[in-house]
């Protein structure tokens, strides 16, 4: 018989999948040998994994980036060739010792204010060197370059403390560098976007919807309300005048909300004229914010300067100790380094202060602003 020369040759398989916009996904690259008009395999090379955006293209043996500008991937090791002493020799493997199974990374849940960051290494038998990173267009390594095997670990942001005021930062990278047996060591990495800015502390006090009721003293202070309209709509009538304690009044007024037996809620009238020997308000379904189309809610809402060019209507905010929040209303006596939290009905004055609080502007996938 004469001697067939023999070679190996890669190939990535599945031939087709479905992907997701932006989502990147492992695939298993499968180490083939030719002889004779035979082929023999699957075998796994060393190499066995190839991470690429979405979306991609492969075509049989090469994988690449779906985008104008895209170079190719070669698959490692293509087209290696090798003469064995025998032509009838079968199940030879070269270069890829024993088969071993692809390294996978997931990042499998992203949150800050749950202080938690949870990973799957895959398979359980590799073991290598973990490397968990906050970047772009800060880094920050949270775990660098440890040991780690297979499994599910769950990792934290806190302290907060160790972040720098303005770092903003756009996803979660993890790398990990490992092997499983004799095989050599490969590399599998994963990237979640996770938008978020430091903004640092901030004085964090409160305010709130003042109860007539439990202000205490007589009615003897003149004001007048509007009755047909709600938060963000209103038919200006003639409005009614009343009469009511002086201090729930220079509450509600200052807070720009409060609660009147008998009538209800009422916000500060902005639109509509009024008594002018008093404040005006309107009576409302529930306590407004001065953020459009938003109401406060208790515990949820917090009013910021108009000055402060972080901070917009509609933001989400976590605040360390206190948990998330979201920018509903904004006020004349809130500084630019601080957040006034809504607490719902309550009396005059009994709003306290929860003190300088670490703050963190969780942003959206396009941005921080």
């Amino acid at each position: 018989l004469g001697c067939c020369e023999e070679y190996s040759f890669g190939r990535i398989e599945p031939d087709g999948a479905s992907f997701l916009p932006g989502e990147i996904k492992p695939l298993e690259g499968n180490e083939y040998i030719a002889s004779c008009g035979a082929t023999l395999g699957p075998f796994q090379p060393w190499f066995a994994l190839i991470n690429a955006p979405s979306p991609f293209t492969w075509d049989g043996d090469r994988v690449g980036a779906g985008q104008p500008a895209a170079s190719w991937v070669s698959f490692e090791g293509e087209g290696e060739r090798v003469r064995p002493p025998r032509c009838d020799s079968t199940g030879i493997r070269f270069g890829d010792g024993a088969p071993v199974q692809s390294l996978r990374v997931i990042i499998d849940e992203v949150s800050l204010p749950s202080d938690r960051i949870r990973i799957t290494l895959s398979p359980s038998e590799a073991y290598g060197t973990l490397t968990v990173r906050l970047r772009s267009p800060a880094i920050k390594d949270l775990v660098y370059a440890a040991p780690y095997g297979g499994g599910t670990y769950t990792f934290n942001f806190s302290p907060l403390a160790s972040f720098s005021e303005g770092q903003e930062f756009a996803e979660v990278y993890v790398e990990w560098r490992a092997s499983t047996g004799t095989s050599s060591p490969t590399t599998a990495t994963a990237v979640r976007p996770y938008r978020f800015k430091i903004l640092g502390y901030y004085l964090h006090t409160q305010y709130n919807s003042p109860v007539d009721t439990l202000c205490g003293g007589p009615a003897n202070a003149p004001w007048c309300y509007q009755v047909w309209g709600s938060c963000n709509a209103i038919t200006c009538q003639q409005p009614i005048s009343a009469m009511a304690n002086d201090h729930w009044l220079r509450e509600s007024d200052e807070n720009g909300t409060g609660f009147r037996a008998g009538v209800g809620y009422v916000s500060k009238e902005w639109t509509c004229p009024g008594c002018t020997n008093g404040p005006r308000f309107r009576a409302v379904p529930q306590p407004c914010a001065r953020c459009s189309n938003m109401v406060l809610v208790p515990y949820q809402s917090v009013a910021v300067s108009g000055f402060n060019s972080n901070l917009t209507c509609g933001d989400q905010i976590f605040v360390e100790g206190l948990g998330t929040r979201v920018v509903a209303d904004n006020g004349g006596g809130v500084s630019t380094r601080q957040l006034d939290h809504f607490i719902g009905q309550s009396a005059c004055n009994a709003a306290s202060t929860y003190g300088n609080l670490m703050t963190v502007k969780l942003c959206q996938p396009t941005g921080c602003r």
